[in-house]
């Protein structure tokens, strides 16, 4: 390891960073099919405790489904839960997956 790369890995000043030497990925098989659906949930449509139950149950979830969230904030003062997904496969899959492990999220 020379010096340089060393410097970069401990960090340079209060912003720290790390370096990627190496990088392996895996590829998937995308079927023909991919579903998506959005979905927001303001505070007021119990977004805090959809979001607590996402954290518990988000990596339980097939490895075929992605479901993420992101906080937003509106200029208003406005805080909003969106919730995205993607699942290779069909949209009828995609529901039952969601009725059965979060159905909360309709």
């Amino acid at each position: 390891m020379g010096a340089d790369l060393f410097w970069a890995i401990r960090g340079a000043g209060g912003a720290c960073f790390g370096v990627i030497v190496a990088w392996k990925i895996k590829l998937v098989h995308v079927p023909p099919v991919v579903s998506v659906f959005t979905i927001s949930k303001a505070l007021e449509q119990a977004a805090i405790d959809l979001i607590h139950k996402w954290q518990y149950l988000g990596h339980k979830l097939s490895e075929d489904l992605l479901l993420s969230i992101v906080k937003t904030s509106g200029n208003d003062g406005t805080i909003q839960a969106t919730f995205n997904s993607l699942l290779l496969g069909k949209a009828d899959h995609l529901l039952n997956m969601i009725d059965d492990s979060f159905p909360e999220i309709h």
